[in-house]
């Protein structure tokens, strides 16, 4: 029950950026608050070429739980990780371990910075993609991975992309409105930008000046 999870022993860790509650041990918990505050680091060089983010306003409170079952007490939706602002704080909530939830929280946590502590003026496509793009960062060994699309990937996106054109995708934000929708428009959006940024790899042609420039 809620009840018996809220009276469980949780680990409490406070970093620089955020404050952790953890269901997990010690180490665990000092683990996974590393490699956040390092992808914090690498999203500030990433989007807008410095070292870091200024430290937000309000505190970051996150909720790490050991499982699913756990999580969902406190979600309403089908997602698997959630970030909530508020003026006087906010709450991120994720899965330990689990690939799909880290993901999401971190692609949530991306929208944030962007609109904070970046241009609020970026096109709604961009930002999508710039979220996108950002969560799929990983660290392994302490190093930054950009995790490439794979073949399964390309072939979903392949099919969903059909449904929403790329005119309306770029230049009719209002267009965006169901939930279905802007899920379209998030993949093909990241997978528009990873294609801008690191098609040249694959002899396409490179536009990382015209992104630049964008």
């Amino acid at each position: 029950s809620v009840v018996e999870l809220l009276e469980e022993r949780w680990f409490e860790l406070e970093t620089e950026n955020f404050v952790i509650y953890s269901q997990g041990s010690s180490r665990e918990t000092e683990s996974f608050a590393s490699d956040l505050e390092t992808w914090r680091h690498i999203a500030a060089d990433i989007v807008a070429g410095t070292t870091s983010f200024p430290k937000a306003n309000v505190p970051n409170y996150i909720f790490l739980f050991d499982n699913a079952r756990s999580f969902n007490h406190f979600q309403r939706s089908q997602e698997a990780a959630f970030f909530y602002q508020t003026p006087r704080a906010n709450y991120m909530a994720l899965t330990r371990g689990d690939d799909e939830s880290l993901l999401e929280a971190k692609h949530y946590y991306a929208h944030f910075l962007v609109k904070n502590f970046f241009d609020l003026r970026l096109p709604r496509w961009f930002e999508e993609a710039l979220a996108g793009y950002l969560s799929r960062v990983e660290l392994r060994r302490g190093s930054p991975i950009l995790n490439e699309y794979t073949r399964e990937d390309n072939i979903r996106m392949a099919e969903l992309g059909a449904s929403l054109s790329m005119n309306r995708l770029l230049y009719r934000d209002d267009a965006l409105a169901s939930p279905r929708v802007i899920q379209i428009a998030n993949l093909k959006a990241a997978a528009l930008l990873y294609y801008l940024k690191h098609g040249h790899e694959q002899e396409y042609p490179d536009y990382r000046e015209s992104l630049k420039a964008y």
